[in-house]
């Protein structure tokens, strides 16, 4: 029986069109509640911080158990924090060093704060096509005291590749083409999903997750039942035990309408 899903926000729960336009489908809406009804916690795993959770008009009106926030790097509920992981100091001390020879716009994550170095026109059309408008830009110094939780920098692939190799203990996974999130090397989803099958007492076989990009991967192979959106990643689609319609098509709802003929959830 599934007790709990685990939802990826951008691409998965919400839906967007080629200029940015979109938002959460009525029918995940309605799929949602009526298995919150039925007793199911619901759970949000995204790369957006807290911030942008809580100001997002997109996500104001739903309600969710606890948020898995940066990839899972800032975990909570209403009322208490439950995971707090930053990257190391050594490694934000050479991003800022291969910025400084190399820039490029990047977007940084605290607990309750975000802000970017600065911006460019291709920055924001990209934050443009998930409805994200720029944080406000900030001048960066002594980066090895700042808690920093999630760097997400947009930049060509090959540039990435070669920061990458001078952060040690941080690691890279890619949701869209134009951008990759940087966290600690043993952070991610999965991690925080761990601590939240401990804090509300489930078990692995008991959960479900719907991703669509790389870094849903672990999340999607932890859950008894992982679902790659149509419009995902195709090495997430590989991971997954089963592939839905795409998020603008009603995949969500499609989904969790399958799987509840089969008697997977709560009658």
């Amino acid at each position: 029986m599934i007790k709990a899903i685990f939802f990826d926000m951008d691409g998965t729960l919400s839906a967007y069109d080629e200029e940015g336009n979109g938002g959460i489908p009525a029918s995940a809406r309605e799929a949602i509640d009526n298995l919150r009804e039925r007793g199911v916690m619901i759970f949000a795993a995204t790369g957006r911080g807290r911030q942008e959770m809580e100001d997002s008009e997109l996500f104001r009106d739903m309600t969710f158990d606890a948020v898995l926030s940066m990839n899972g790097q800032y975990c909570y509920t209403e009322e208490e924090e439950l995971r707090v992981a930053a990257i190391d100091g050594a490694d934000l001390g050479y991003f800022g060093a291969f910025q400084r020879e190399t820039p490029f716009p990047a977007i940084f994550m605290e607990k309750r704060r975000m802000y970017v170095n600065f911006s460019t026109p291709r920055f924001e059309a990209a934050l443009a096509k998930i409805s994200a408008v720029p944080p406000p830009a900030e001048e960066i110094e002594n980066w090895e005291d700042r808690e920093i939780l999630q760097i997400v920098p947009y930049s060509d692939p090959a540039v990435i590749d070669r920061l990458m190799i001078g952060m040690e203990h941080s690691k890279a996974t890619r949701w869209s083409p134009e951008f990759v999130d940087i966290v600690a090397k043993d952070g991610g989803k999965d991690k925080g999903i761990d601590l939240i099958l401990d804090r509300f007492g489930l078990g692995e076989e008991e959960i479900m997750a719907f991703g669509d990009g790389e870094n849903d991967i672990a999340m999607v192979k932890k859950a008894k039942i992982g679902v790659a959106m149509g419009n995902g990643a195709d090495a997430l689609k590989k991971a997954a035990d089963e592939i839905t319609d795409t998020a603008l098509n009603d995949g969500v709802a499609k989904a969790l309408r399958r799987f509840d003929e089969k008697g997977y959830f709560p009658r």
